[in-house]
């Protein structure tokens, strides 16, 4: 024979008078973390951590639903506790709250969250900007190395000008002796036509 077990299912503006999803989790060997006896997973610590499995989403949305009468399938049928309004376990746990400093310990997580965002912002920041210090350090050493090797064939690129300039300078000195050879051709040529006169006229 079957066992049945009878409870009364929660009508319009009624809730089980349950704080299990505030004050209680149930952990399995798998990892799963419930957020009681009935097996309504909020997480799993495989994944997430505690911390971040009781104050995820699912366990909120999990809180939320308790508070507004808008229960889980297993919570409708749950038997171990009593049908009562939403009115009565809001009261009830705004008090739990209260009592336990829940608020504080809200407000603690929340400026821990915070700051983990912000050291997370910092990190990448950092690591930003040490790719760019390692490209700017591996510039450098180029350039150094560039430097050096302008500094190697200094003495070469200095002996070369010199020679351009020794070559130029002997070819100044020989288009000037150019130019004073045939200086001195023309004066002759002036000297040989004032001694012989003008050519016969062509007929």
């Amino acid at each position: 024979m079957t066992k049945q077990t009878f409870c009364r299912v929660p009508g319009p503006g009624e809730t089980r008078a349950c704080i299990d999803p505030w004050i209680f989790v149930f952990v399995r060997s798998s990892g799963d973390v419930d957020a009681c006896c009935r097996g309504v997973k909020i997480g799993n610590l495989n994944e997430r951590s505690f911390e971040e499995i009781v104050n995820g989403p699912e366990a909120i949305e999990l809180r939320r639903r308790v508070l507004a009468g808008d229960l889980p399938p297993g919570c409708v049928l749950c038997a171990t506790r009593p049908v009562t309004t939403v009115e009565t376990l809001g009261a009830l746990v705004e008090h739990l709250v209260y009592d336990a400093g829940f608020e504080e310990q809200e407000e603690l997580r929340r400026r821990i969250r915070e700051h983990r965002a912000v050291r997370s912002d910092l990190l990448r920041e950092r690591e930003g900007l040490r790719g760019h210090a390692t490209t700017l350090e591996r510039l450098l050493a180029d350039v150094r190395a560039h430097a050096s090797t302008l500094e190697q064939e200094r003495p070469h690129l200095l002996a070369h000008i010199e020679n351009l300039e020794r070559e130029l300078a002997a070819a100044r000195h020989a288009l000037a002796a150019r130019d004073e050879e045939a200086q001195r051709r023309l004066r002759l040529l002036d000297r040989l036509r004032a001694w012989f006169g003008p050519g016969p006229a062509r007929s």
